[in-house]
């Protein structure tokens, strides 16, 4: 009788690093977008974030206006007798470090020039504590939480406009929030996440550094509280 040779099994591929940044992150309850556009020509944020409305926070003064705009897009896809879908609250820290960071040159003096740097990471840190606390006590909050509706998700746009990110993303590892990479920049993120986890940028450090950049002016347009 011929004989059978049984097929040899098919090599498992490792994870690559980016694998492994998405698993890890995941089991923090942090999620993880990847920008697969181009340097000069990144993706379009509705592209990778998946269905639901997407709320720009070009400025954390706006963030508010944004919770309520969210309650209210998801009370009229209730009113139409649809699913309230997913709300996007993106956050580019890029851009608005550049904006606090002109207004602390302009202020000149040695105390403001050391807050470069510093300040889009400390208004990241409050707005997610001020989206805890409107998904704490905001009545139409609870109320569309009792119609299933999903919470407003805060996700950080570390992208920058050279293809890299910015350098504050290992301290804004907040359970509940998204980060979105470049796709080419993931694997350099994931080899210099440290384990475990380095401590996020604390509420108490954050509020500090408010305190000082408002001291210096540089938060006119950029205040959450």
């Amino acid at each position: 009788m011929p004989t059978t040779l049984a097929a040899a099994p098919l090599a498992r591929r490792p994870p690559s690093l980016t694998d492994q940044l998405h698993h890890r992150l995941a089991h923090h309850g942090i999620q993880l977008f990847l920008d697969h556009g181009s340097r000069t020509s990144p993706a379009d944020p509705a592209a990778f974030l998946g269905p639901g409305s997407l709320i720009f926070l070009e400025q954390p003064a706006a963030l508010a206006q944004a919770l309520t705009r969210a309650c209210a897009l998801q009370e009229h896809a209730l009113r139409r007798h649809r699913p309230p879908g997913p709300v996007t609250l993106l956050f580019p820290l890029p851009p608005i470090e550049r904006a606090i960071d002109a207004r602390l040159d302009l202020c000149g003096t040695w105390e403001a020039k050391a807050l470069r740097g510093q300040g889009a990471a400390a208004c990241a840190v409050l707005a997610h504590h001020e989206i805890s606390r409107h998904l704490s006590h905001d009545a139409r909050r609870r109320d569309l939480h009792r119609q299933s509706a999903p919470a407003p998700r805060l996700v950080f746009d570390l992208r920058t406009p050279d293809g890299g990110l910015h350098h504050a993303g290992h301290r804004l590892l907040l359970p509940g929030t998204g980060l979105v990479l470049h796709a080419t920049a993931a694997e350099a993120f994931a080899r210099g996440l440290p384990t475990p986890y380095p401590r996020p940028l604390s509420l108490t450090r954050a509020r500090h550094l408010h305190a000082c950049l408002t001291w210096a002016g540089a938060l006119p347009h950029f205040d959450l509280l």
